[in-house]
């Protein structure tokens, strides 16, 4: 299954959480850095946003499959024996998605895009101030205005939004449509996972979050 967003859209911290019901991945959750970041190793080791997404292309063929496998035998497993093969990375435009709904006829896609353009302006920011030890002053949006941004509709793919995952009654709602679109059987996970993600975010950041 495919986990995609815009880079600071906290896929990774969406990914750990579906990564939770399965028992072998090839997967790893390390925490949360102090600067607010997940630290998450999907199957394929960020394999596909290292090597395989150039634009917005997203190059599946055969060369992918054998590096994704010698990924995942590097980490001492073996392909057959995994409950869930899991990838978390950028690969979220309509193009793109669509090449995976392709190449992977059974896999199933949780899609992070933001709703509107306060989401889209938390998302740029997060993204750029992840890694970074100045922090910017975060400028909220004049107007905000809805945004529209795919014209895929297809039964194997999910899409939400930040505020989803980050607002606890949204989060709710949202975790149960996870728990239908991947056929799992209950719910795992607490809110106070999300929490403890939004309360390593930066004083800048945080308040604007409990917004959404």
């Amino acid at each position: 299954m495919w986990v995609v967003y815009p880079p600071g859209a906290a896929g990774d911290l969406l990914a750990s959480i579906v990564n939770f019901h399965y028992g072998r991945t090839a997967c790893y959750y390390f925490g949360v850095t102090n600067t607010g970041q997940i630290v998450f190793r999907p199957s394929d080791s960020k394999l596909t946003n290292l090597k395989y997404l150039t634009g917005n292309t997203l190059n599946l063929n055969q060369n992918f499959i054998n590096d994704v496998n010698s990924a995942i035998g590097k980490k001492n497993v073996n392909y057959s024996l995994l409950d869930q093969v899991i990838f978390s990375n950028h690969a979220c435009k309509d193009q793109q998605v669509s090449s995976i709904l392709s190449f992977f006829p059974k896999a199933k896609i949780i899609r992070i895009l933001p709703k509107d353009t306060l989401e889209q302006q938390i998302i740029n920011w997060l993204s750029v101030q992840k890694n970074k030890a100045i922090i910017n002053k975060f400028k909220t949006p004049a107007t905000n205005n809805a945004i529209v941004q795919t014209e895929i509709s297809n039964p194997r793919l999910l899409d939400i939004s930040l505020g989803s995952i980050v607002n606890q009654q949204n989060f709710e709602k949202t975790y149960d449509s996870i728990i239908n679109h991947l056929d799992l059987e209950y719910k795992l996970i607490r809110f106070d996972f999300v929490q403890h993600w939004l309360d390593c975010q930066h004083n800048e950041i945080s308040p604007v979050l409990a917004t959404i």
